[in-house]
């Protein structure tokens, strides 16, 4: 009996357990403001054509855009006849805020002894570069905040919680309605 009793004891922790839901802060919960800082993102493009289409280009990270460019230079140089294979390649600033691409590559004829095989480098893509100012959670001075919230739903993090202080609710029937009175928060 008392194993039995035990048993139903471990499944309804669990049971609860399982129900928990965050569901946000309670109105005194304490929040700091987030930092703003500077952000660098690109448009990659290679012979006219974007990283995310050419209709709404992707702002990414300078390393998505190389191994973009390396991924589809690679493609482009292999055919019937040769397979092109890169070793890297690295950005060189042509401007202010724009970058273009070099591939260190090698051709290989696929029938052996056709012709050895070639090496070297080229221009493959270019970036242009834009900055941009967001605020991110944790700031610098309050490095437990690191829950980002926008309180005014314009797409920007106006606060930043403790994810400690989040409130939980739980309810010990699964199919019980967010108004339920048997929903307990904590």
């Amino acid at each position: 009996m008392r194993l039995f009793v035990s048993f139903l004891l471990i499944f309804a922790f669990f049971d609860l357990s399982a129900n928990e839901q965050p569901i946000g802060y309670p109105d005194d919960a304490q929040w700091v403001e987030p930092e703003t800082v500077e952000v660098l993102s690109y448009w990659c493009v290679i012979f006219g054509k974007f990283y995310g289409g050419n209709t709404t280009p992707a702002k990414v990270d300078l390393s998505i855009c190389s191994n973009w460019f390396l991924s589809e230079h690679d493609k482009a140089y292999t055919n019937s006849y040769v397979v092109t294979t890169n070793s890297g390649g690295y950005f060189v600033g042509t401007g202010d805020k724009t970058k273009k691409f070099v591939v260190n590559y090698t051709t290989t004829w696929r029938k052996a002894h056709i012709n050895p095989p070639v090496s070297g480098v080229h221009d493959y893509g270019a970036v242009s570069e834009f900055s941009e100012q967001v605020n991110q959670c944790p700031p610098d001075s309050n490095p437990e905040y690191t829950h980002p919230h926008d309180s005014d739903n314009d797409g920007q993090i106006d606060r930043c919680y403790n994810p400690d202080d989040k409130l939980v609710c739980y309810s010990p029937h699964t199919n019980l309605s967010k108004n339920n009175t048997d929903t307990y928060c904590y």
